[in-house]
Order: structure tokens, then sequence, then C-alpha cells
């Protein structure tokens, strides 16, 4: 499950499709095939070593991308000056949100919608953490790829169990 974030970890690549994946919204149609070729190489990879089928690989894919994106933000983030309870400040917030702001930020609705990024700037300001522009950012970021990921998980294990 986790074979293609485990690749990707600490990688020039990891960081390339963070940066392709957070400007997917203006990046041109090459940037991103290139991007999802470099994406599918490390999931070809698993894909034959672990023999999953489609939906194993779909899931795989999803995990691996925004697994690497988190551990990129996270880095991102604690060069920045963030601290690990910081960090965890954030995932806890997200593990809080009501149903309707997770699905505002897994659709990435969260980033045309000031109401949305604005409640959630507040709980970070209550829950200590910084309310500036650029940290609101980044840990909205983290939350999107954060709730794909743990999304992903949760389908593989449905999978397992069945």
């Amino acid at each position: 499950m986790y074979c293609v974030q485990d690749a990707l970890a600490g990688s020039d690549d990891a960081y390339d499709l963070t940066d392709v994946y957070l400007a997917a919204s203006t990046a041109d149609d090459e940037t991103l095939e290139a991007a999802y070729a470099v994406l599918k190489k490390y999931l070809d990879v698993c894909a034959a070593k672990h023999r999953w089928g489609a939906e194993k690989s779909r899931l795989a894919e999803t995990i691996g991308l925004h697994g690497a994106i988190v551990d990129v933000l996270v880095e991102d983030l604690s060069f920045d000056g963030a601290e690990d309870e910081d960090i965890e400040k954030i995932f806890a917030e997200t593990r809080k949100l009501p149903a309707g702001d997770i699905d505002k930020i897994r659709s990435s609705a969260w980033r045309t919608d000031d109401v949305v990024r604005e409640r959630i700037a507040m709980r970070f300001s209550a829950a200590g953490l910084p309310d500036d522009d650029y940290f609101v950012e980044s840990a909205l970021e983290l939350m999107e790829a954060a709730i794909a990921e743990s999304t992903s998980v949760a389908q593989w294990s449905s999978l397992v169990k069945k």
C-alpha cells in the first residue's frame, strides 16, 4: 500500500511532483503529463512487485502521490520554523473538521472559498498556530493531501477486508 510513497520518500521526484500538484491549475498539459509519467514509473515498479490489480494500483497511486506531498509539506513547514507540535496540531485540526469542510478540502474547493479558508484559519489561531497567509495556505495544502491519502488508505483497507 505504501510502496510508491516509500519509493518517493526524500527523492527529488517527490519535490517535483509536489510542485506540479500544487500548481496543477496553472500547469500546462506537457508538465502534467511529464509529472504523471514520473509517478507512473514508481507505480509500475510497485504494482509488478506486489501484483496489484487495477483498483489497488489506483489507490496506491493516490496514497503515494499524496503521501509524498504530505512528507514534502511537513519538511517545508519545519524548515520554515514550524515545530513538530505545530505539525501535529494541523493534523489534529484536520481530524476535528466537520464533514462539509472535509468535502471542501478534498475537492480543492477551499482554494476559492474564502469562508472555509477563514473558518479554518480561525481554528488554527485558536489552536495557537500561526495565522499568516503562508502558514495557512501550506497547512490547507497539507490537510488536502492528508485527507486524500487517508481516504485512499481506508478504501484500500476495505478491499483487504473483503
